[in-house]
């Protein structure tokens, strides 16, 4: 009685292709195959686990699997449905099988030609959709493109692409696209990760007509959702009084925050933020002509390079002030200007800077009026010639709620009543219009700055944080590389069950926001940022030559002090400006380029941050860049 054999692996095995039956030769563009290739059993025996696979150019690829064959001479296998790209396409199919006897005869090669349509097909991303534009961190995000088919003719197999900053990247196949067809296409989920970051959905159609409509941006803000804020010790009760009109803080060096109470009173504390202690200073005093107290309009800020605050007493005075930390003494400075002579009654702000060995501080008056001065510490007298703040967009004056701050080389100066935002250049004596703090946060309740706002800056992160103030608990931070607000945790109510009023304040210390809640409360409270930083910036070095990719079609090569743009596409004729961070063109040109390159010379350009716009084929790209020499 014959062996009946059950293991196919103990037999000799020799498979391979011999024919290509489809595709044939040439095809029309459109044209639906399914593609069947004849297979051999070279020695007529029964198979396993047998797979053959075929590969049509570079975007379609299918495999046939066979878990057991019977053994018969040939065999035809038909694949999944092929629609060709225009142009010559090459076809390889191949078997794979354990224990083959000869590879050499696994592989087969052929072509196919794909005639293309006569009305080429053009595909492109409408949009990228977003419910929402801020995420809470650990959030899925579903990214969302619209695509569409511009042209009477179908588009065959193109890639959708999405990208979030360096850190997400997905793909769609599309097999086949109709006419004027228009879809929503859905990417892998992503859990959102803290920072800003730039999303990009494009097409990539191979000879699409027109790649300009390829290609749709949007931003992506990701916050955090743990708490930030914590409650501190209260301002020392004091007189018995608690914070009010007139509250004030500023940060100086060895864990210490100053603090004005206002509210009528002359109280001045220091606040050391590791012990988490107050210790009373010695109190603004009053003039024997003029006995008035700090109230509305008081303000402080902090000359680092000399150790001395500068105080507004507010109270409709115009009282100028220096304290002396070491010795812990007040000296009179005299009265601000005012060009009416009338006293600061809110609004006022004053804010700190060196300018060669000069020391300056400004002056922002507020009390609905634009007046702004300076004060030069060094000769002991004020600058009456600066520009004043401007009146646009609202087209209204500094008023209550209005505050200042310093940032790198410029003051971020937001208008209270209207959220109109400035940024003033220091060296240039120039005001900049920045977006205004958004009216609407998330609680969905239209509110403008109002008493009891207030700015800091963090210059490790170059970010300005703002409280709304006006009986809010919004809290909000501004990225000026960007020009970007985004809302933050809100400041709790605490045991008070109160918001941000009259004498809230502001200030940054070594990481850490502080906050008075004002409102006439005695109330302190903490917050700790996340650090949320900006993706993919070109950072462009003196020293050594970097490479990165910017959106699809060009790339950038930084080496030495050039930029050198280098298109995918022709383009003769290109207009470019670039931007320093205060919104100055600081060079423009509309030129013609060689060779798909555009070099720009950033030589004599000075270290720090720049905006890159590109604007060609009614398409404009915009990129950031950092200068380090």
């Amino acid at each position: 009685m014959p062996r009946i054999i059950e293991d196919f692996s103990l037999l000799l095995v020799d498979f391979g292709p011999t024919e290509i039956l489809s595709p044939p030769d040439t095809v029309n563009y459109g044209d639906s195959i399914f593609p069947k290739v004849i297979i051999r059993n070279y020695q007529m025996t029964p198979v396993t686990n047998l797979s053959v696979w075929l590969r049509i150019g570079n975007t379609y690829t299918n495999e046939r699997f066979f878990p057991k064959l019977a053994s018969q001479p040939y065999d035809t296998i038909e694949f999944n449905l092929w629609l060709g790209s225009p142009g010559w396409q090459e076809i390889k199919t191949w078997t794979r099988l354990r224990n083959d006897l000869n590879p050499n005869n696994d592989t087969l090669l052929d072509s196919v030609y794909v005639r293309p349509p006569a009305l080429p097909p053009d595909v492109g991303v409408t949009e990228i959709i977003l419910m929402n534009d801020t995420v809470s961190i650990g959030d899925t995000f579903i990214p969302k493109a619209i695509v569409k088919n511009f042209s009477p003719t179908p588009a065959v197999n193109f890639f959708v692409h999405f990208k979030i900053g360096n850190v997400f990247s997905d793909s769609v196949f599309i097999l086949n696209f109709g006419p004027y067809q228009i879809d929503t296409i859905q990417f892998q989920p992503w859990v959102a990760q803290l920072g800003i970051y730039q999303l990009t959905a494009y097409t990539n159609l191979y000879l699409d007509p027109n790649p300009n409509n390829d290609t749709a941006y949007g931003s992506l803000l990701v916050r955090t959702i743990t708490g930030g804020w914590q409650e501190r010790s209260s301002m020392p009760i004091g007189s018995g009084k608690r914070v009010k009109q007139g509250g004030a803080l500023v940060y100086t060096r060895h864990d210490t925050i100053y603090a004005l109470k206002g509210n009528n009173t002359l109280e001045f504390y220091a606040y050391n933020t590791t012990t988490d202690s107050w210790v009373k200073k010695e109190s603004l005093p009053m003039l024997g002509t003029k006995p008035k107290r700090v109230k509305k309009g008081a303000a402080l800020t902090y000359d680092r390079w000399n150790n001395k605050i500068y105080a507004l007493k507010g109270n409709n005075t115009r009282e100028f002030w220096q304290y002396d930390l070491l010795k812990d003494s007040w000296i009179y400075l005299g009265e601000v200007p005012s060009a009416n002579g009338k006293g600061i009654k809110g609004g006022s702000a004053l804010a700190c800077a060196k300018i060669g060995q000069n020391i300056y501080i400004y002056f922002m008056k507020g009390t609905k009026t634009s007046e702004f001065y300076a004060y030069d510490a060094t000769p002991d007298t004020w600058i009456k010639s600066l520009k004043p703040i401007p009146i646009l967009p609202s087209g209204k004056p500094m008023k209550d709620g209005s505050c200042m701050v310093k940032g790198d080389s410029v003051l971020f100066c937001l208008k209270g009543g209207y959220n109109d935002f400035y940024a003033y250049s220091i060296g240039s004596d120039t005001w900049y219009l920045k977006k205004s703090l958004p009216i609407m946060g998330a609680s969905q309740r239209k509110k403008k700055v109002k008493d009891g706002a207030g700015l800091c800056y963090d210059d490790a992160h170059n970010v300005v944080y703002c409280l709304k103030g006006g009986n809010t608990q919004e809290f909000w931070a501004y990225y000026p590389d960007l020009d970007t607000w985004m809302e933050l945790e809100t400041i709790p109510k605490g045991s008070s069950n109160k918001r941000v009023k009259s004498g809230g304040a502001l200030t940054f210390a070594d990481g850490l926001i502080f906050a008075l809640k004002g409102n006439n409360t005695r109330e302190l409270w903490c917050y700790t940022p996340n650090s949320i930083k900006l993706q993919n910036p070109i950072r462009l070095s003196a020293v050594c030559a970097n490479q990165t990719a910017i959106p699809r079609g060009i790339t950038i090569q930084s080496k030495s002090n050039t930029i050198n743009i280098k298109f995918g596409l022709n383009i003769p004729l290109i207009d470019y400006s670039l931007y320093d961070v205060l919104g100055r063109v600081v060079k423009s040109e509309k030129i013609k380029i060689k060779n798909n390159i555009l070099s720009i010379n950033m030589k004599g350009m000075p270290s720090g941050i720049y905006i890159l716009k590109l604007n060609y084929n009614r398409t404009t790209i915009t990129q950031k860049i950092i200068l380090n020499h």
